[in-house]
């Protein structure tokens, strides 16, 4: 998990995955062991996570998000990845297609690029006079550049300036808030990623 384990969602969201293992027959402590890691929202320790458990040669591997993902997949090329909550994982390299995926990756996608231009037009009809937004996202997840252009193209159809404004960390976050925040006008669009999760939590 790229997320926080101190997060109440996400641990509600492992919970419901070990249940879901029981409810098939795999009990843990009886016969399966998981192992789990949580990246805290943080790049470089998502990495360092990784590399931990290809160390531990698992049978398979279940990732939350492309940044997970790819890491896991650099980590552990040949071992079995499931991953969830990634975001065009074609684009990214991770599968070949969504019928045949290849490889030993696969798994479940539930955002579409477009769906980042959908936020801003919702946006746009809660708060008509919004002229300015500003599309928080991290800089570290290679997807996040293509919905930031979803957004601003969206935003070019409704008259709005959309800013992309990277963030890798809690100050980060605080400081560009706080920048933005002093013009009027002005909304936000926090596009979902592990360090956007992570810090929308704590």
């Amino acid at each position: 998990m790229g997320t926080s384990e101190r997060d109440p969602n996400q641990k509600a969201l492992v919970l419901v995955f070990t249940r879901a293992l029981a409810d098939t027959g795999w009990k843990e402590g009886i016969n399966i062991r998981i192992e789990r890691r949580w990246g805290e929202g943080n790049a470089a320790l998502l990495r360092t996570k990784a590399a931990e458990l290809a160390r531990l040669k698992p049978d398979a591997i279940f990732a939350q998000g492309t940044p997970a993902t790819t890491a896991l997949r650099q980590a552990a090329p040949t071992a079995p990845i499931v991953f969830v909550m990634v975001t065009d994982p074609i684009g990214t390299g991770l599968i070949s297609s969504l019928a045949y995926p290849g490889g030993n990756i696969t798994g479940f996608t539930n955002y579409e690029l477009s769906m980042g231009g959908k936020w801003l037009e919702f946006l746009k009809e809660i708060a008509p006079s919004t002229a300015r937004v500003a599309a928080i996202h991290n800089p570290d997840n290679p997807v996040m550049s293509l919905q930031v252009r979803s957004v601003e193209m969206a935003g070019s159809k409704l008259g709005v300036q959309v800013i992309g404004l990277p963030v890798r960390n809690a100050e980060e976050l605080e400081r560009t808030i706080g920048t933005f925040a002093a013009e009027p006008n002005g909304a936000l669009l926090v596009l979902l990623d592990f360090v956007t999760l992570a810090r929308i939590a704590t």
